[in-house]
């Protein structure tokens, strides 16, 4: 459990799908709060871009055509594929925060109502850590993919804080451990994460969205998040996690990140 703003939110899981979900349901003025400019300055200055979205730009290697990045946040990525001559755009749910961008870009960053308006096609859509961030993913990903191209790519990837992970594992046994000794399972916290997905409920979420769509492309990764930023015991354990993960067959989906892609055609 975590509080924020003087009010305890729980996690719970979902005994059909395995994701777990926050509850209460942060309102729009905690969400406001939450996503505010000094939220888009902290995250965005601690990895390249590059590195970051490395296996959406392996995708799209050799590739043209438009991008439109859902969830854009400072627009690193959309400045890449700028420079190597796509027409790109992008969406932020933060009207304030898309209206800032898009006066300092040479393409448009709309809001979410603005993009709801938008008649244009798109050959790749992408998400970035973005859907355990939504009120209503399933939602978003069904507008969202009206304005795909018929041949286009819809791009996704993001945490898997459900699945299975030695990091993961070290953290739940810590936090129970927490609990008997302290008789405590509480911490200030920010409930920005509003759904912790596995392999199996992220691909349940999927199929139930995207109707008529081809999965292309779905694999799990480990990179040791949280620990990978701790002391050296946890970053000791973040590569012990890395080292697991990369020996493992691919198909038992061991790790904390996923990377998908979806289309209409095979």
């Amino acid at each position: 459990m975590i509080t924020y703003d003087s009010v305890t939110y729980g996690y719970f899981k979902c005994t059909s799908c395995y994701s777990t979900n926050i509850y209460p349901l942060p309102d729009c003025l905690t969400l406001r709060k939450l996503y505010s400019s000094s939220y888009y300055s902290s995250i965005y200055t601690c990895e390249p871009a590059h590195l970051r979205f490395k296996d959406t730009l392996q995708f799209i290697e050799g590739k043209s055509g438009t991008f439109l990045d859902f969830g854009c946040g400072s627009a690193d990525l959309l400045d890449i594929l700028y420079d190597k001559g796509f027409a790109v755009c992008g969406v932020e749910l933060n009207a304030d925060h898309a209206r800032s961008l898009d006066s300092q870009k040479p393409y448009s960053i709309y809001s979410y109502s603005e993009f709801l308006q938008l008649s244009q096609e798109f050959d790749f859509i992408h998400f970035g850590d973005v859907l355990e961030h939504l009120p209503d993913p399933a939602d978003v990903l069904t507008s969202s993919v009206k304005c795909l191209a018929p041949s286009g790519y819809l791009i996704t990837e993001g945490p898997l804080e459900a699945n299975k992970s030695l990091v993961h594992m070290i953290i739940l046994v810590h936090g129970w451990l927490t609990f008997f000794a302290l008789r405590r399972y509480n911490r200030n916290g920010i409930p920005s994460h509003l759904f912790r997905a596995s392999e199996y409920s992220q691909r349940m979420l999927f199929s139930r969205s995207l109707v008529g769509f081809h999965e292309i492309a779905f694999r799990v990764t480990e990179n040791g998040w949280p620990y990978s930023k701790g002391n050296s015991v946890k970053r000791f354990f973040a590569f012990l996690a890395r080292a697991l993960a990369s020996i493992l067959p691919s198909n038992w989906f061991i790790g904390n990140r996923f990377f998908a892609v979806h289309s209409r055609h095979i």
